[in-house]
């Protein structure tokens, strides 16, 4: 078997971003870098499969999907007010700030909040670049915040990726990966 070792590809994730959510799969103009994570960026594709099975045979016939989820992992290695903001999936207005203080005001019952995420690393193509950008993203495991002399505060988050079925793009509901 032939190879190439051009398309293995090492490292972890160059940069991690957000963006305000976009109906029509918009790709967002203005990112806000998350700044460092640790241990990696995961994307975690699932697909629930209906299993169909007869009485006369012992095999499965046929394996027809009827739930597909999506998730993108890692953890938060700056802690700071815009990021608890981000990850505890508050509207920014909860965030004050002067000269030396910010304050960070916890709503219970804030409702929905999307972001759109772009994740950037190493590629196979041109430049070398791989650049996933998920339209429509929220945290749904929110990890902890560490307070401990020997390990930092930042929380491992999973965010759950959903479908966006607005826009004329009916091929990408999740989002895309574009190697360049």
């Amino acid at each position: 078997m032939a190879g190439t070792t051009a398309n293995v590809l090492v490292g972890g994730a160059s940069k991690v971003e957000v963006a305000a959510y976009l109906a029509s799969k918009v790709v967002s103009l203005t990112y806000t870098d998350i700044g460092y994570t640790m241990g990696g960026v995961t994307l975690d594709p699932k697909i629930e499969l209906y299993n169909v099975e007869i009485d006369q045979a012992l095999g499965i016939l046929a394996a027809i999907p009827k739930k597909r989820d999506f998730a993108v992992k890692f953890r938060f290695a700056e802690v700071n007010m815009e990021n608890i903001n981000v990850l505890w999936n508050s509207p920014t207005v909860v965030i004050t700030t002067a000269a030396t203080t910010a304050t960070f005001s916890l709503m219970a019952s804030a409702g929905e909040q999307y972001v759109q995420m772009r994740l950037t690393g190493k590629g196979t193509r041109g430049a070398g670049t791989r650049t996933c950008i998920f339209w429509r993203v929220v945290p749904k495991d929110l990890g902890t915040i560490l307070f401990k002399k020997d390990d930092i505060q930042g929380p491992e988050v999973t965010w759950q990726v959903c479908e966006d079925t607005s826009g004329a793009n009916t091929t990408a509901t999740y989002g895309t990966i574009v190697d360049t």
